[in-house]
């Protein structure tokens, strides 16, 4: 249900397409979509006052689409009617993603006098095969501005607000079998703690398991350490020597701490390494406690190392992993996850068998896949994205003007700077660089006039210094009223119909 009524004003020299005399012109085409569902099209001066009335049902209050999707704390503010939010969950790719939404234009055909809808989440939660979960949200529910205008049960809390969209996520992936679960009357009662093992575990996820339901439910993690009984029923089961059971004991012991049982690293050790001794160091390592990684991920990485390196070398390797950013381990596995299968792996060089050396190499890998894919892409940006191009102290702060540009930003923060060219092209955030004293020293993602991420070289935070610098820059440019000044300035006109 389409509640809000919007307009779209486009420059009319960039829709050379819709008239053949492609002469420079200080007009711009406006649109507007009523929420009775009529779309009137407009040529307009530049720098005129905007006014329009609907012929159909009489409305004259419309908002400025394009404000909607770039920053909705700001048009939330400067709405006065009550948006009602749209629910679906769909699968997207390798998750499921349960969102509630704003219907905005985004997009308008002239020829056919149609327009295309984005659908801007104002929430969303999403659940991957792999037990990876995500919950996103534009805007707080505590705020008042959002209490004015969003239209939701009586739910002024994130953590509630997550709850129902993660129950509706598992409730499709129930019913419709997602990720490989079975449709069996057993799996309809699957908590989300039960349902997030079986993810992580896909090995497990046979009926087989049903037929021994006492054996089954020792699997179960739960929210308390579980008793020895159990416990020894999972590490009996285990194909291993006596010796490693004993470390496997220690190992769960640590683990009572933080009130639960991880095996992802005990089973993927136990299933790829095959010295003794080398698997009992790896498993004292308690690498479960920081270093959260799919069993299976774990499993294909250490034999494709093994393709490379002994087993005494992959002990080094992920002894160094707890000597280093625990962010630069999780980003190394998933550039490996993405390049998996590929031909691009063959072209692997053998380097130290350490974490950074083969992050870098793999980075390396992938910047090579994408690099033909991002050579000839240059970025646009609006007048307010410009703005923030700026000086703070001793900084200089840019916006990367094409794909290679910001492929050197990534080599030389050694990270997958990259990986954002798609989102820079459609508009979604922008990557501002941090320079001091012409050289590259921290990045920052920015999206809806909001920081939402920032990493320093190999992803590690910033320092202090950094922090204060940022911090400077984001109160005098990403602040409300320079947003609010410079986005009415760009949405005053009055329309003159097109004949």
């Amino acid at each position: 249900m389409q509640n809000i009524s919007w307009f779209l004003l486009e420059n009319f020299n960039e829709k050379p397409s819709l008239f053949q005399n492609e002469q420079t012109l200080n007009y711009k085409v406006l649109t507007h979509v009523c929420s009775c569902g009529k779309i009137n099209l407009s040529l307009i001066y530049d720098f005129q006052d905007l006014k329009y009335q609907c012929h159909e049902c009489g409305n004259k209050i419309y908002y400025d689409a394009y404000l909607a999707q770039k920053n909705l704390e700001m048009f939330l503010q400067i709405c006065s009617k009550q948006i009602i939010l749209q629910e679906e969950v769909v699968l997207e790719e390798e998750s499921v993603v349960a969102s509630c939404y704003i219907n905005i234009p985004h997009y308008v055909d002239y020829l056919r006098e149609k327009v295309e809808f984005i659908k801007k989440r104002v929430f969303s939660y999403s659940l991957s095969k792999r037990a990876d979960e995500n919950f996103f949200y534009d805007i707080d529910p505590k705020d008042t501005v959002f209490r004015k205008t969003i239209l939701l049960p009586e739910i002024n809390k994130l953590e509630e607000i997550k709850q129902i969209l993660r129950d509706k996520c598992i409730k499709y992936i129930l019913d419709n079998a997602c990720f490989g679960i079975s449709r069996v009357k057993e799996y309809k009662n699957l908590n989300y703690f039960q349902l997030l093992f079986f993810l992580e575990n896909p090995l497990l996820n046979n009926l087989n398991y049903y037929e021994e339901k006492d054996h089954l439910t020792s699997y179960f993690p739960s929210k308390k350490p579980m008793g020895w009984i159990k416990i020894e029923s999972i590490i009996e089961s285990l194909n291993i020597p006596k010796s490693i059971k004993k470390v496997v004991y220690e190992n769960y012991e640590m683990q009572t701490t933080f009130k639960t049982f991880i095996f992802n690293y005990i089973v993927a050790f136990c299933n790829s390494i095959d010295d003794r001794n080398i698997l009992k160091q790896l498993i004292m390592l308690n690498l479960e406690k920081e270093y959260m990684v799919p069993y299976k991920d774990i499993y294909e990485f250490i034999y494709f190392l093994k393709k490379y390196y002994t087993e005494k070398q992959i002990l080094q390797f992920f002894k160094s992993v707890k000597e280093v950013d625990g962010l630069i381990y999780q980003d190394t596995i998933g550039i490996y996850r993405y390049l998996n299968n590929s031909v691009w792996l063959t072209d692997f060089q053998k380097v130290k068998c350490r974490l950074l050396p083969i992050h870098n190499e793999i980075n390396r890998i992938y910047n090579k896949e994408v690099e033909d894919s991002i050579k000839d892409i240059v970025f646009t940006y609006s007048k307010n994205e410009k703005r923030l191009v700026s000086k703070i102290d001793d900084y200089e702060i840019k916006l990367p003007q094409n794909g290679p540009e910001l492929k050197e930003w990534g080599d030389t923060l050694h990270n997958c700077l990259i990986t954002y060219a798609s989102t820079i092209e459609d508009k979604i955030s922008c990557i501002y660089a941090f320079y001091n004293k012409k050289k590259i020293e921290f990045a920052v993602e920015i999206q809806a006039g909001r920081i939402i991420q920032q990493s320093s070289f190999y992803n590690q935070k910033l320092t202090k210094k950094q922090q204060i610098i940022l911090k400077k820059w984001r109160v005098k440019y990403l602040n409300k009223s320079f947003y609010r000044q410079n986005m009415t300035k760009e949405t005053s006109t009055i329309p003159i119909e097109i004949n």
